[in-house]
């Protein structure tokens, strides 16, 4: 599997919070990983959390620029989000289901949470 990062645009104001989200859910990933859960089903935790966080980004940026107006540069915009958005959506619907959920600070299998 090949990691890259991820941008999100300032236009939504959600940045400064999915960087917290991703700290955490980045902690509770080493912390698993520390109690020996599956290094590989963390890692592809970890990768569809934040697709689907960018996903979601990316549907948030859409409604913003979709009242910038009708010009040709806002509307390249828009297709481009909507770009994203499918291609995202496509490589989320290759992945398995979620494994683990956050409980707390925690990771936990999703089998044992209650």
């Amino acid at each position: 599997m090949r990691y890259g990062a991820i941008a999100f645009d300032p236009i939504c104001g959600d940045g400064t919070a999915q960087a917290v989200r991703e700290a955490v859910l980045a902690a509770a990933v080493v912390q698993a990983l520390a109690e020996g859960e599956d290094a590989q089903a963390l890692a592809t935790h970890y990768h569809s959390m934040l697709l689907a966080a960018m996903r979601r980004h990316l549907k948030l940026c859409a409604q913003f620029y979709a009242t910038g107006g009708k010009g040709a540069w806002w509307q390249a915009q828009l297709a481009a989000l909507a770009e994203g958005f499918e291609w995202c959506t496509a490589a989320l619907s290759r992945l398995p289901e979620p494994r683990y959920e956050l409980r707390g600070l925690r990771l936990v299998p999703r089998e044992t949470v209650t």
